[in-house]
């Protein structure tokens, strides 16, 4: 009669029960990482946002004082105007486009470059 050796398939119950230990703690480690960068990509992007919608303000601001004085906007070659915008003391240029309709202003698009920020 021969002895059947178990030892074989108790380290094949080992590796597998691993292998499956470490994929379950290789999602966990993904969803939390994930997780991670995704809340600072939208702490980015809302403070992105906010810079970006108070130099729009600032720009309004004077836009409005110089629209009550009679000034028109200070246009380049390009219909284009250039605005300095200081916020919590970080500096940014915004380029103003000015569209060209027959009747008022037509479209204005604010051009902000906000990837400097912190």
């Amino acid at each position: 009669m021969r002895i059947l050796n178990k030892r074989g398939s108790a380290l094949m119950q080992v590796m597998v029960m691993g292998s499956i230990i470490a994929a379950i703690i290789i999602m966990l480690m993904r969803f939390a990482i994930g997780r991670t960068s995704n809340m600072l990509k939208t702490k980015r992007v809302i403070a992105s946002k906010a810079y970006a919608e108070g130099c729009i303000a600032q720009y309004n601001a004077v836009a409005v004082e110089r629209a009550l004085d009679g000034v028109p906007p200070l246009l380049d070659g390009s219909n284009q105007e250039k605005f300095t915008c200081t916020i919590d003391g970080v500096t940014t240029d915004i380029y103003i486009k000015w569209g060209s309709t027959n009747t008022g202003l037509g479209n204005i698009n604010f051009i902000i470059d906000t990837s400097e920020l912190d």
